[in-house]
């Protein structure tokens, strides 16, 4: 293996075999596209190595669990969290803390001239990669910045500062994190980006129907249609145009809409009180 050079810790890197050789590919910037003429991908191995790879030992009192807990607690006091959310963020949490007991106790492996300073190594166990660990790992319906911003704001309004004001005449959209559903605001509150509850005849019968908003005209909303299920993760869809598939985007009407200004979790799946509130529009109560 040859001696790299010039590597940068925001550099994004994919190691893949070919010709029975391993390659390593890299770019700058998450943002850029895989370029082979901009970035010569290195040959690093003559062969693809046997086994599975040796683990560095996760730093967690970076992490600061205790203080995330107590983070977490805080939320659920001030009724900031759902309690759906609480008890996701709190499982999420006991989970970590258990792999954070486990590594402690794991057994170390001396790389030898191959170490790197600073860095503690485990012994890896079976034939499991430990990036097949990591993709399977859900994150909690809000991200860590929303459970400190929660904190922020209502440490600010325990002080005074920043209080909301009472208004009369047309509703104003708050600018904080939704998350329930604006049941009563009108169609004319929907902004770009939105996701939307839609009513088609065409698809009457591929409920729900969820889509974000892509431009706003006086009667017609431009959209992207969205796939999933009640209980499936939802993501863009897609439709053949040639040989390509391109975003499904289509036209519709604004009475169409059923509910907006409803967000996904973490794991891009309908909240609970979405579900309900989304059934009781389409008339399916009992469904």
């Amino acid at each position: 293996m040859c001696g790299l050079h010039n590597l940068r810790q925001f550099y994004h890197f994919a190691f893949v075999t070919e010709n029975d050789e391993v390659v390593m590919h890299y770019k700058q910037w998450s943002s850029e596209k895989w370029d082979e003429n901009k970035y010569q991908p290195l040959k690093l191995l003559k062969g693809s190595p046997s086994g599975v790879p040796s683990l560095i030992k996760p730093d967690y009192e970076a992490v600061e669990l205790k203080k995330l807990e107590s983070m977490v607690d805080k939320s659920s006091e001030i009724g900031a969290f759902q309690k759906e959310e609480v008890e996701q963020w709190k499982e999420f949490l006991a989970e970590e803390r258990k792999k954070a007991e486990m590594y402690e106790n794991a057994e170390l492996v001396d790389l030898g001239k191959h170490s790197v300073a600073n860095q503690i190594y485990l012994r890896s166990e079976g034939d499991r990669w430990p990036i097949d660990d990591l993709l399977e790992r859900e994150r909690p319906q809000e991200p860590l910045s929303v459970v400190s911003s929660v904190l922020e704001n209502f440490s600010a309004k325990e002080r005074g500062d920043g209080l909301v004001q009472v208004y009369s005449g047309a509703y104003i959209r708050t600018k904080e994190v939704q998350r329930g559903v604006i049941e009563e605001a009108p169609l004319e509150e929907i902004t770009v980006g939105d996701l939307v509850a839609v009513e088609c005849e065409n698809y009457k019968d591929e409920l729900p129907l969820i889509a974000k908003v892509l431009k706003i005209d006086a009667e017609t909303l431009e959209i992207e249609w969205y796939t999933g299920g009640w209980k499936t993760v939802w993501k863009p869809a897609k439709k053949r145009s040639g040989k390509q598939m391109i975003p499904w985007t289509d036209t519709i009407p604004k009475e169409s809409i059923k509910l907006f200004d409803f967000t996904l979790t973490g794991g891009n799946k309908l909240r609970k009180a979405t579900v309900e509130r989304l059934k009781e529009a389409y008339g399916l109560q009992h469904a």
